[in-house]
């Protein structure tokens, strides 16, 4: 599996899932379940389709039952400004390898534009600019829903999540019920990876902290 997964260059989740995918199988083969059996073969199918013919994998389980809940809050973008009375500027000035900029944000047509590139000119000096935006709002629980395009390649990383202000804390998050960093999707578009990684998304949850 290690072979396997650094010749193609696959991220730690991706092999997991593979991994996990074999693993499912041969339990379900030894098992006398035909409904597993089937179930294990059509996920390896699945599986191999996404690796090499980039096929998306459907969603499976259950339906997700909205009856009882009710609109709090909701942003179509049909403004020319984003709305600071309810968003604000993650992050401004110099970060990770490059710069996070108000700037790199703006509203046309009903859609909210993130944009990322190389100045040479930038408002703090040259280098690779983008911004992000986060609600003034917190919410404990809920259902939270996105309409969106993400960076096709470029190395460039979309992202939609949920953090809390204890995700990081060993002792505060006790493994999530405390806080965490709900990942909903992120589209990490390496140029070094293989051209599936240009059209997948991977959904994560951090908890319980980062020391040990």
């Amino acid at each position: 599996m290690e072979w396997f997964s650094e010749t193609f260059h696959l991220a730690y989740r991706q092999s997991w899932a593979i991994s996990h995918a074999l693993q499912t199988l041969g339990e379900s083969l030894r098992g006398t379940s035909l409904k597993a059996i089937l179930s294990a073969i059509v996920l390896m199918i699945q599986t191999f389709n996404f690796m090499v013919f980039q096929t998306p994998l459907p969603a499976t389980g259950q339906t997700l039952d909205l009856s009882g809940y009710s609109l709090v809050f909701s942003d179509e973008f049909d403004a020319d400004t984003l709305n600071t009375d309810v968003w604000r500027y993650r992050s401004v000035g110099a970060r990770r390898a490059g710069f996070d900029a108000p700037s790199q944000v703006s509203l046309h047509d009903g859609v909210m534009e993130i944009t990322a590139e190389y100045l040479k000119d930038g408002e703090y000096g040259e280098g690779w600019y983008t911004g992000n935006i986060s609600l003034l709002q917190w919410y404990t629980r809920g259902y939270f829903e996105i309409r969106c395009k993400c960076a096709d390649g470029g190395c460039f990383w979309s992202a939609f999540w949920l953090q809390s202000a204890s995700s990081y804390n060993h002792e505060i998050s006790a493994g999530g019920p405390g806080g965490a960093e709900i990942d909903i999707f992120e589209a990490m578009n390496g140029e070094d990876r293989l051209p599936v990684k240009h059209n997948a998304v991977t959904s994560t949850i951090h908890c319980n902290g980062w020391d040990e």
